[in-house]
Order: C-alpha cells, then sequence, then structure tokens
C-alpha cells in the first residue's frame, strides 16, 4: 500500500512523550470508527499529537480489517446457504421423482369406423339392422366417417352402455372434415379398463341435441405375437 506522507506527518510531527492530555484508548477507538461528533475536542487532539494519531491511525486500520472480513465472511455464508439451498432442492426433486409413479398409458391404436352407408337411422329397430362396429379396450385415434350428407360443423363422439348420456364410458370432440359425399371427425377415445361387450358408439351435432347411436363391440386388445 502507497505510503501517505499527510498521515506520515501527522504521526511524526507532534511528538508527546508524556502524554500530557491524551484521551484514553476508548476514546481514540470511537473516534476510528465514526462514533464521536466531528467537532469533539478528542478530535482536535490529533492534530496536536503524534502518539493519539498513530494510536488511531492503528484503531482505524484494525476496524477496516475486521469489515473486510466480515463481508468476506457474509458472503461466503451467503454462498453456503445458496449451495445449501440448491442440495436441497436437487435432493427434493430427485426423492420426488424416484417416488411419482410411472404409469404406462399404453400404446395408441389407430381404428377407422365407415358409417358412411348406414344413414341416419334412429330407433331401436333400425339398430336391429346394423351390424356392430368394433374397437379394442385401449386408447383408440378413432377417425369416424359419418353418413353421406352429414352437416358441417363439431362433432362429439362418445362410448355409451346404453342409448342414455347418463352412462358415457369415453368420449371426444372434433370438427368434421371433408364434404357432404365423406365428412369424418377424429377423436381421442380412452376405452382402457373397459370390458368386452356390447356398447352403443354415438355421433351428436353440436347444433342437434339429437344423438345418432350405432351398435359397437369392444374387444380385449390383446397384443399381436409374432410367430
Amino acid at each position: 500500500m502507497p505510503r501517505d506522507p499527510i498521515k506520515d506527518f501527522f504521526s511524526t510531527a507532534h511528538p508527546n512523550p508524556g502524554r500530557e492530555g491524551c484521551p484514553d484508548a476508548a476514546v481514540l477507538r470511537a473516534i476510528a470508527s465514526n462514533q464521536l461528533s466531528a467537532t469533539h475536542p478528542a478530535r482536535l487532539h490529533l492534530a496536536s499529537c503524534s502518539p493519539c494519531f498513530s494510536d488511531f491511525r492503528a484503531f482505524k486500520e484494525s476496524g477496516i480489517q475486521k469489515t473486510s472480513h466480515r463481508k468476506a465472511f457474509a458472503w461466503l455464508a451467503a454462498v453456503a446457504a445458496c449451495l445449501l439451498l440448491a442440495i436441497g432442492l436437487g435432493l427434493t426433486i430427485t426423492t420426488l421423482r424416484r417416488e411419482r409413479p410411472t404409469t404406462d398409458p399404453g400404446p395408441l391404436m389407430a381404428r377407422i369406423v365407415d358409417l358412411s352407408n348406414y344413414g341416419a337411422l334412429r330407433g331401436s329397430n333400425a339398430l336391429n339392422q346394423l351390424e356392430a362396429v368394433s374397437l379394442p379396450s385401449a386408447r383408440v385415434k378413432l377417425t369416424v366417417i359419418l353418413p353421406k350428407l352429414s352437416d358441417a360443423g363439431t362433432y362429439k363422439v362418445s362410448v355409451s352402455r346404453d342409448r342414455s348420456s347418463d352412462h358415457v364410458l369415453a368420449s371426444g370432440a372434433a370438427a368434421a372434415q371433408g364434404s357432404d359425399q365423406r365428412r369424418t371427425v377424429t377423436v381421442l377415445l380412452d376405452l382402457r379398463g373397459t370390458h368386452p361387450g356390447s356398447y352403443f358408439l354415438a355421433t351428436t351435432h353440436d347444433k342437434d341435441e339429437a344423438s345418432y347411436f350405432y351398435p359397437l363391440r369392444i374387444e380385449t386388445n390383446k397384443p399381436i405375437t409374432k410367430s
């Protein structure tokens, strides 16, 4: 550190071997830490007493070092706290990932149901004339080819136990694509857990409260094995 000629001057210019009129060390330490006012008599004494000025400088430099050490310690403590927080967060995330159950949704199976030749049939007599369509007990991406001349718009496709909206097992809605002669709607149906048996497939136009029902068979989703 470069020497300060002014401080060196006051440290030697006014020797006071008898330490006459000198304040005690506590006062000098208070001056060094700026705890006394600028007009305190002890401050004026420093300008005329080199020993007191030297003690004042020593207290001042000691206080600067302590402040620097406190700042360094506070910085290290903050860094350590951040590291501990990061470690704790990492351990928590790892634990949650380990504890989180992994469920395999299974394959998404694509199916097409062609209703283009079924026509707009309603009633139990009409249903008896229809051949049941078939879907697997799985997650199904179902494309329904609607009966010819079906209106454009959004259709809800659902699977129910009977011809009632009270027992819907799965449903999906999407806007129909195509023209009057061939209009299709594609939805996702989750039929996992649906027991094999007879059900109904229904289509409902968003502007028509009535639904069209078609006989449906849910089949067991058996994996394909190669011989």
